[in-house]
């Protein structure tokens, strides 16, 4: 268990098993061989414990990154029958909020919200919460609430949400170009750079441009026709026609 929860890591690891080791040796001392049976027994009860953890980690990320067509994609899910460990219980209600969002059951994912306890996950298990709580706002129209929890959530892991929740910051941001070159700069120290794969880095070569339209004309016929999508999405026909204009000339010279 100190290996697979939050509130372990390699050093809680170690310690706990070179516990449960020097008790088998001292139970051992006393009474023998059989003295080893109670620590065997610890330490399969908490690889089993451990392995639900692991089986509900594992299932939360298919139910962020899966296709929805997916069979496999579905959350697991959190039945009060079933004895589980409160991480596994965190992680399954947190596959529940994320599986409920991307399929814009917002009320559901709001309902399911309580299973989930923040102290449980990971970093990048809470940024997937907060990316949810985002899209919960976006499902009942407060696009500003979600460009502000959206900030702290990017990027999440998962694409559908990274994408809606992308275009939820730009759009809030669009007219603000100090508001613009913050979140640039926020989303570099993120790691989100203008080569990553996906809408973020589109948005981030979009969050460019519109900083400094100057580096528009270094811009290609192909990547014109895709950052106009991205403009068109967050709101600026005006800024998409133009580029869709760039990759026309581009592509007859």
């Amino acid at each position: 268990m100190f290996g697979v929860t939050v509130r372990g890591g390699k050093l809680g690891l170690g310690v706990c098993c070179g516990a449960i080791f020097i008790l088998g040796l001292a139970l051992e001392q006393r009474v023998g061989p059989v003295g080893w049976l109670f620590p065997g027994l610890v330490f399969v009860a908490a690889a089993v414990a451990a392995r639900t953890v692991s089986v509900a980690r594992d299932a939360l990320w298919r139910a962020a990154q899966l296709p929805l067509d997916d069979p496999r994609q579905p959350a697991l899910p959190v039945d009060p029958a079933v004895t589980l460990t409160p991480t596994a219980v965190a992680l399954r209600g947190l596959g529940a909020v994320v599986d409920d969002v991307r399929r814009e059951r917002y009320t559901a994912a709001s309902e399911a919200m309580p299973r989930v306890d923040r102290a449980l996950l990971r970093p990048e298990e809470i940024r997937l919460l907060e990316g949810s709580r985002a899209m919960i706002s976006i499902g009942l129209g407060d696009t500003h609430t979600a460009a502000q929890l959206a900030v702290a959530a990017l990027p999440t892991g998962s694409e559908d949400i990274d994408t809606r929740l992308g275009r939820a910051v730009i759009s809030d941001a669009w007219k603000a170009p100090e508001l613009l070159r913050a979140i640039e700069a926020d989303w570099r120290a993120r790691g989100i750079t203008p080569d990553h794969e996906g809408t973020l880095g589109r948005l981030h070569r979009l969050t460019r441009l519109r900083i400094d339209e100057r580096l528009l004309d270094g811009v290609g016929a192909a990547e014109a026709r895709a950052l106009s999508s991205e403009a068109r999405a967050v709101g600026d026909e005006d800024f998409a026609a133009d580029l869709e204009a760039r990759a026309r000339e581009s592509a007859y010279r």
